[in-house]
């Protein structure tokens, strides 16, 4: 995660650490951990931050420069997210068993991300979207284009 893009944005808005933490209804001490890059961000509170922001997931992780999609949407479609992840599972020609030794996780992880009984660790997102070169958006439902990213 790009942190200087973060504080960016922040500063941008003329927004102090506890401006933004009242947004995101969290402790100012949570958010300045992330913003110090000392914690990670816990996915669905940057979705939020995103969303908050009206950026990209793909632009504040640093794998595009285009800061947001056209038509993307906010929030998190679990349902578009345990779609994608299957689709593209079964696209890659991988067995439940062989992404989840290539992701270091048990096939159970997999099938309950599958099913959407668990929402994917960014890490695993990240992974994911780094090695098959799929935005992030697009894996959790929040654009349709891209679902490439542009090297």
């Amino acid at each position: 995660m790009n942190i200087e893009k973060l504080k960016d944005l922040r500063e941008n808005q003329e927004l102090t650490m506890q401006d933004l933490a009242n947004q995101l209804n969290i402790a100012k001490s949570s958010y300045s951990l992330w913003e110090e890059g000392i914690e990670r961000i816990p996915l669905e509170r940057l979705i939020s931050i995103c969303d908050f922001f009206n950026v990209s997931l793909d632009y504040l992780m640093d794998n595009t420069n285009t800061p947001k999609y056209q038509n993307s949407q906010k929030g998190l479609d679990k349902n578009i997210l345990k779609n994608n992840l299957k689709i593209l599972r079964k696209d890659l020609k991988y067995t439940q068993d062989a992404f989840a030794k290539l992701l270091n996780l048990n096939r159970t992880t997999i099938i309950n991300y599958e099913k959407g009984l668990t929402i994917p660790l960014l890490d695993h997102l990240l992974f994911i979207s780094k090695n098959f070169n799929i935005s992030l958006d697009y894996l959790l439902g929040k654009t349709k284009e891209p679902k490439y990213l542009k090297k």
